[in-house]
């Protein structure tokens, strides 16, 4: 099908056999397809018909089709082991065009795809034996052989100013080559899957890649850094192209989809698309080890065995990226308040030094600038205010995934807060899953079992005087009801009010079928016979 970028709708309909590949030649007047039988056939765009058709142009699959710069000639890569080139005869019309054959080259296995340089004097092609040939356009010679991918080549290009190559392969990499003398500039480990096409944008050095892991991404090639990663496709994408002043990409996969993108003018910073593939791959991991650990919990009880370990603790849930950034929170307050700590310290030994300094001595007195990270925090709001930042569903998970040496400097640092913080219930809550989880090690270190002792005495008499204090409250809250029902004339709290709004509101439905039921059970069952006319008729 051949589509319009200005309606984006389909404008011909070629019923061609199996094609693996196609391309625009004679001005864009003419479609060339390559079929998996090995044939070539030429089609005329205004009417849709087949104008020529080699069908034994090659004995095996034409993988590839590439045009000449200036659409001279057309070079196709088959599985037969050669590329060849053709030139086009006439314009169509009348059934005038034609494909005549030109040169012929046995690489000596399958080749995979070909691509013409930027000036046309020479050829790119990619083959099974994970190879890249560099070969002269005029003569077929091979000018270079680039080695280094492990399995075939499934996609070469180069770029508008004819400088570097690109070869994208089976074994998931993209390597870029220079073509002056075939160095391995560097090697990209691309796409988590083979990687099936690519795409340079016009006039600069950005490359577009794809894979069958559904995605499509834009490199640098100067810097070798990934600028961005387009999701959109649910399956392999298998071919890619770009406009020719590379606003537009379109790109076509196994979904049976054809996606345009098309260029913004939003700026990409590399740091949030670093973040974000970062948090994506984070995301996978998790939810493979989740998967995995469910696998074996059924398994386990399947053959009736407990899979979790003698006297550890239960799962605390599901393992989640938001848990993961929660514990990371955790882990950076306290890392911010040690460091707030060594200042302290140097703060005070520089007064020191300042104070034994001898009085002729006229350096300033030191002072201590505030730490703009604690946002004008004491240090112990600034870790509750890090706890409290993870969701409660969440806080367990987090809790688990700290290092037991930040659980020892966590409970330090809740220790003075016990007395008189306000969210006891979340330091509790942490403290006491902290205990549950590292009992053993806890116990097992002199230093840390005698800081579970003042930890005990301090939560223990925190939360009996919470205890005594919501008892008072709700004593008093007691007496008031008492008070109020005894003052009151309706007899009970808010007596008057729900008198008054029962009185006022319409009977029910329940509350009439229970007047009705009433009434049935005192007439012995018998409903009351209706009374025809009135006492004045």
């Amino acid at each position: 099908r051949v589509w319009s970028l200005g309606s984006r709708q389909c404008v011909r309909s070629l019923a061609c056999g199996y094609g693996l590949s196609v391309a625009f030649v004679a001005g864009n007047k003419l479609v060339a397809v390559g079929t998996k039988s090995g044939g070539l056939q030429l089609y005329e765009l205004a009417t849709g018909e087949l104008v020529h058709e080699n069908a034994s142009a090659h004995s095996g699959a034409v993988w590839s089709l590439a045009v000449e710069p200036g659409g001279a000639a057309l070079l196709s890569a088959s599985a037969d082991k050669t590329v060849a080139t053709w030139s086009v005869v006439g314009e169509g019309g009348g059934g005038g065009a034609s494909l005549a054959p030109e040169l012929s080259a046995d690489l000596g296995d399958d080749a995979m795809c070909a691509r013409f340089s930027p000036d046309g004097g020479k050829m790119l092609v990619g083959l099974l034996d994970a190879s890249v040939r560099v070969i002269h356009r005029d003569s077929l010679k091979v000018h270079l052989t680039l080695y280094g991918h492990k399995l075939p080549v499934l996609c070469v290009g180069a770029s508008s100013d004819g400088t570097i190559c690109a070869s994208g392969s089976a074994d998931k990499s993209v390597k870029l080559w220079g073509l002056d003398f075939g160095d391995m500039h560097r090697s990209l480990r691309a796409h988590t899957e083979p990687v099936t096409a690519l795409a340079w944008v016009p006039r600069t050095h950005y490359l577009f890649t794809a894979g069958k892991d559904r995605l499509i991404k834009l490199w640098d090639a100067d810097t070798y850094q990934l600028i961005h990663a387009l999701r959109g496709h649910h399956a392999e994408v298998w071919s890619l192209a770009v406009s020719r002043d590379g606003g537009l990409l379109a790109s076509a996969s196994r979904d049976r989809s054809l996606r345009l993108w098309s260029r913004s003018d939003e700026q990409v910073f590399l740091e949030e698309e670093r973040e974000a593939e970062v948090e994506a791959a984070l995301d996978a991991s998790l939810e493979k080890t989740q998967q995995a650990a469910e696998a074996e919990e059924e398994e386990a009880a399947t053959l009736g065995v407990d899979g979790r370990s003698e006297g550890g603790a239960g799962a605390a849930g599901r393992r989640t990226a938001e848990s993961v950034r929660g514990a990371e929170r955790v882990l950076e307050a306290l890392s911010v308040l040690d460091g707030e700590e060594e200042r302290a310290a140097e703060y005070e030994a520089a007064l020191a030094r300042h104070a034994a300094a001898p009085p002729d001595d006229d350096r300033p007195r030191p002072t201590l600038v505030p730490n703009l990270l604690l946002l004008g925090l004491t240090p112990g709001a600034y870790l509750l205010r890090a706890l409290g930042s993870v969701r409660p569903a969440e806080l367990e998970q987090a809790l688990l995934l700290l290092p037991f040496d930040a659980v020892r400097r966590l409970l330090v640092r809740l220790l003075p807060l016990l007395a008189e913080a306000p969210p006891v219930e979340l330091m509790a809550r942490t403290i006491l899953y902290l205990l549950r989880v590292h009992h053993k090690p806890l116990v097992a270190s002199r230093a840390l079992l005698d800081l579970l002792g003042p930890i005990h005495a301090a939560l223990s008499a925190r939360v009996s005087a919470e205890r005594a204090r919501l008892g008072y409250n709700v004593a008093a809250l007691g007496f008031l009801r008492s008070a109020i029902e005894r003052g009151s004339e309706g007899g009970g709290l808010f007596g008057e009010a729900l008198s008054a709004r029962a009185a006022a509101a319409p009977p029910t439905v329940s509350e009439l079928r229970r007047k009705t039921a009433a009434r049935e059970k005192k007439t012995g069952g018998k409903r009351r016979p209706k009374q025809k006319g009135s006492a004045a008729e």
